[in-house]
């Protein structure tokens, strides 16, 4: 992998985001006094350009790792990244517990568990870690940077700037995640980072509430409208799925106007709606 394939930009005071591609993830990590804190190694090949990108910027050892959420496709290959074996690893309780069971020789087991909130201040670093309940996954923790020149929230797969949420939302608690939103809208920040996309405007996070929103309404009238039906004598399974493809086209095609130049709209839409659904018949 050449090094323009992956990139680091800094939010200031300490705080870079390391972009990794051609898989599209950003991670970010925090310089203080004495040592690093790295976020999401994201798997054992991607930390060890991650650890170039740190020795891009600090000769500083990584100390710290810090898990968003329990996902493998963040959590993964810590082993590659930290400076030395006794490394700490910080997660919510809740990925602790994920991770316990899961017992992925991949991912490091965490050393600190935290609940609902931990500061980081070292100089003029000052970070926030910020749990708001379940939404993506039951434990993702967001990280607040409310003393940059651009104050700035990171929520790792939360938003995504640019890009459609990702196909059919796997693990994610719905009414959580718009809870989630709800509350974030009434912060005074800057700037939105997502897991794979961003920095960019905090708009973003006015704009994935608006669409969730508008996404469970058009859901819910294309369900009721009485249009969506199967053919006579269609048995239960094919009723089903032509019924719901059938509102899964019809929304995609009612928010396409406002919304169908985000990337992956089109691939993915159909099949967020689909869960949407799913999120009207059990509330989740």
């Amino acid at each position: 992998m050449s090094p323009k394939e992956w990139h680091v930009t800094s939010l200031g005071k300490g705080a870079y985001l390391f972009h990794w591609h051609p898989e599209f993830y950003v991670s970010p990590f925090f310089v203080g006094i004495k040592s690093v804190y790295a976020v999401d190694p994201i798997n054992s090949n991607a930390a060890r350009f991650y650890r170039e990108a740190i020795a891009s910027v600090t000769r500083l050892p990584v100390e710290t790792i810090i898990y968003s959420h329990d996902h493998r496709d963040h959590a993964s290959g810590g082993a590659a990244l930290a400076d030395s074996p006794d490394v700490h690893v910080i997660a919510h309780r809740l990925a602790g517990e994920q991770l316990s069971r899961r017992n992925d020789a991949q991912i490091l087991t965490p050393t600190y568990l935290i609940d609902d909130h931990l500061e980081i201040s070292e100089g003029e670093l000052h970070v926030e870690l910020r749990y708001l309940g379940p939404n993506h996954s039951n434990s993702n923790v967001l990280f607040l940077l409310p003393s940059l020149v651009n104050p700035t929230v990171i929520w790792v797969d939360g938003v995504e700037p640019g890009v459609a949420p990702y196909r059919n939302l796997p693990d994610t608690d719905f009414r959580g995640l718009q809870t989630t939103l709800d509350a974030l809208v009434q912060m005074d920040f800057s700037q939105i980072v997502g897991g794979h996309a961003g920095p960019d405007a905090y708009k973003w996070v006015h704009d994935y509430r608006d669409f969730y929103n508008e996404l469970v309404e058009a859901a819910h009238r294309e369900s009721n409208s009485g249009e969506h039906v199967a053919p006579p004598g269609s048995d239960g399974v094919a009723a089903t799925e032509i019924v719901r493809i059938g509102i899964a086209d019809a929304v995609t095609s009612s928010l396409r106007p406002k919304y169908g130049h985000w990337r992956g709209y089109e691939e993915w839409v159909p099949q967020t709606t689909d869960r949407v659904l799913s999120y009207l018949i059990t509330g989740n």
